[in-house]
């Protein structure tokens, strides 16, 4: 053994005391390193001594004074070991060694026997206070009662859970009888266990309820977020006792979870499809089998020959479903679909895809069963341009369009854009419409490739309201014209007039003229909307002179007599008055019995129709012909008439015919009966 300690190197600060080794073995009793034993530190040109106190652990130690060199780490250095000293050294040593030990059981013994806190010398010479064991039992006695740490309430009993809340129930309870858990006191399961309250104080926020079975090992949760709020519904959580794994990959048993068997997925899914044997037959086998991923080889049986295949069954119901075969391998790309409808199988169709369909190569590409573009014949984009004199046949149907001021523009300066369609190349017909400056449409036609002129059509902005020859249509405005115009037609009525105004049930709805050759004469029908219950007739017959028309040169008197027509004033009891058109403006007005007043004219007319010129009024007559009151009047400064009626009685004719009213004298004012 040698006589000094040198292995590894040390670090070592200045001022500190500590001393740090690395790959160093301080505390090895075959190395000798211990207090009271030598370190030597070389220096720039001397080498340092130190005693040491006392050492920690294979990699630290402590110096009786504190480390004055240059701090750094790697240091070289030395202990003495195995100095050649006498028995008084060895005793010596030895009685430092015992002392050292007996000041740490010391220390203990304080730490066990004393009381409130102990000061004590760590072995590298620092002092630290403690607690001794008797302060610690006295802190700590009745801090873990197990009732307090795990807040072990009691019985539940008959208790409503809604009930169980706040800061007094915070904890776990029990329910040992499943009679007591009942829906009425909002138990999440009729089944006994044990619920757990969790409070929140703060602001009365948070409180939640887990309740757990007993037998089954169910757990529910529920919660009340405020005091004033209500308790939500009780959630289940999921676990192995309420939900049950798939057995196999294609396991569907009702509520399993669905699990990876293997390199298996569950129904193909999350991992490896479900295989199919040679001898499957797809149609029997999707029939039953639930909506997933599968696989098989060629040799299936109703499958397709080609190559192996991924399938993609998605299930409706036993009866209805579709299966989308996707082939494997990087030289088969054909996806492939069949369906199963009301359980019969169609056959195998495949998807088009880029080598059973061909792009147009340009937008005007006409090539059979090729793929149109977008844009492909004006479609989806911007009207393909059309050059001079270009008829579009080579083109085929679609959109085309003209520049402004374009050859072929028929509307100049503006752009335009329209619609080819076409029979054959050479025969078809072009329709224009202008892109600005009002809506304007042109037609032409393409015959033998030749284009006919542009033809103009019409709308609603250049013929308003345009005429139709064989619908219904109505015209608003006053159409003039410039000839006669000639109303011809086979079957009667010639013409028919409808108001709308007029009820459909009632005569007059309809006005018809017809031509009778029979009665060399006009017919005026008033007629309901349809039929003819309760229709009307006017005769005018054919001949010289001229006819009576009700209103216009004729009116009927009080006794409805007809009389050449002039402005006529019928004037009833109450003032009130009935005026033909050549009467308006007038207006009339009783001011007493017997007196009446016709306003707004020039006096009596003295046509001899109506008596001269001292006639002029005709009076009410009786069945006999009597008039039934006398008459007089005088005509104003203004032209009004102030008419007066008298009481007339017949006292010569029959009683029946006298006219005799009681309280009215012959000659009394009467107003008009």
């Amino acid at each position: 053994m040698s006589a000094w300690y040198k292995t590894g190197t040390i670090a070592a600060t200045n001022g500190s005391k500590i001393i740090t080794g690395t790959g160093t073995q301080f505390t090895n009793p075959l190395n000798g390193v211990s207090a009271g034993r030598m370190l030597l530190l070389p220096a720039a040109s001397a080498v340092q001594i130190y005693e040491i106190e006392s050492v920690q652990s294979e990699t630290q130690l402590t110096l009786v004074s504190a480390f004055t060199g240059t701090t750094g780490t790697g240091k070289a250095y030395a202990i003495p070991t195995s100095p050649a000293v006498s028995i008084e050294q060895f005793a010596h040593e030895f009685a430092s060694t015992l002392a050292y030990y007996q000041q740490q059981l010391s220390g203990w013994q304080q730490m066990l026997t004393g009381t409130g806190n102990v000061t004590l010398t760590t072995p590298d010479g620092q002092t630290v206070t403690v607690r001794s064991q008797q302060a610690w039992d006295a802190a700590l006695n009745g801090k873990a009662n197990p009732g307090d740490v795990f807040l072990l309430k009691g019985s539940l009993g008959t208790n409503d859970l809604n009930n169980v809340l706040g800061t007094d129930y915070q904890g776990i309870w029990w329910q040992s009888a499943t009679a007591n858990a009942t829906a009425e006191r909002n138990y999440p399961i009729v089944s006994a266990g044990n619920l757990l309250v969790i409070y929140n104080s703060v602001a009365n926020y948070g409180i939640t309820q887990i309740y757990i079975t007993h037998v089954s090992k169910r757990v529910f949760i529920r919660s009340k977020p405020t005091l004033s709020d209500a308790w939500t519904t009780w959630s289940e959580f999921w676990t192995s006792g309420n939900l049950a794994k798939q057995t196999s990959s294609v396991d569907f048993a009702e509520n399993r979870i669905l699990a990876l068997s293997g390199a298996n997925g569950s129904f193909g899914l999350g991992g490896n499809t479900v295989y199919l044997s040679e001898t499957t037959d797809l149609h029997v086998y999707f029939k039953s089998a639930k909506t997933g991923f599968y696989s098989s080889n060629p040799a299936v049986i109703n499958g397709l020959d080609f190559s192996s295949h991924n399938y993609f069954w998605q299930k409706y119901n036993d009866n209805y479903g579709t299966l989308i075969a996707m082939p494997i391998g990087s030289n088969q790309n054909p996806i492939s679909v069949k369906t199963m409808t009301n359980g019969v199988w169609s056959g195998w169709k495949r998807l088009w895809d880029t080598e059973s369909l061909v792009k147009q190569t340009s937008q005007d590409d006409t090539t059979g069963g090729s793929v149109v573009l977008n844009g492909g014949h004006g479609l989806g984009a911007n009207a393909r341009h059309r050059a001079a004199g270009a008829t579009g046949g080579a083109a085929g149907c679609g959109f085309f369009s003209y520049s402004a001021n374009h050859a072929d523009n028929p509307f100049g300066g503006t752009g335009a854009s329209g619609i080819h369609v076409q029979e054959a190349s050479n025969y078809g017909w072009d329709l224009l419409g202008r892109d600005g400056g009002g809506i304007d449409f042109r037609l032409r036609q393409i015959s033998s490739g030749v284009q006919s002129p542009w033809s103009v059509l019409w709308t609603s902005s250049n013929l308003a309201n345009p005429a139709t020859l064989d619908t219904a249509q109505t015209i608003s405005g006053i159409k003039t014209f410039t000839a006669n115009p000639s109303i011809q037609a086979a079957n009667y009525p010639s013409i028919t007039l409808e108001s709308t105004s007029i009820p459909a049930a009632n005569a007059g709805r309809k006005v018809l003229l017809e031509v009778s050759t029979a009665a060399s004469g006009l017919y005026v029908l008033f007629r309901p909307q349809s039929g003819t219950s309760g229709q009307s007739a006017v005769l005018i017959p054919r001949g010289t002179g001229n006819a009576l028309v009700s209103g216009v040169n004729a009116v009927a008197d009080s006794n409805g007599f007809y009389k050449t027509a002039s402005p006529v004033v019928k004037l009833f009891a109450d003032g009130t008055s009935e005026l033909t058109s050549e009467a308006e403006g007038i207006t009339t007005e009783r001011l007493s019995e017997g007196v009446y007043r016709i306003s707004g004219c020039l006096g009596l007319n003295a046509d001899r129709a109506w008596g001269g010129i001292e006639g002029g009024i005709s009076c009410p007559k009786c069945r006999n012909g009597l008039e039934r009151v006398w008459n007089d009047y005088d005509v104003e400064a203004d032209g009004s008439i102030v008419i007066r009626t008298y009481h007339r009685p017949h006292p010569d004719s029959p009683a029946f015919a006298r006219n005799e009213i009681e309280g009215y004298a012959n000659g009394g004012p009467i107003d008009i009966p």
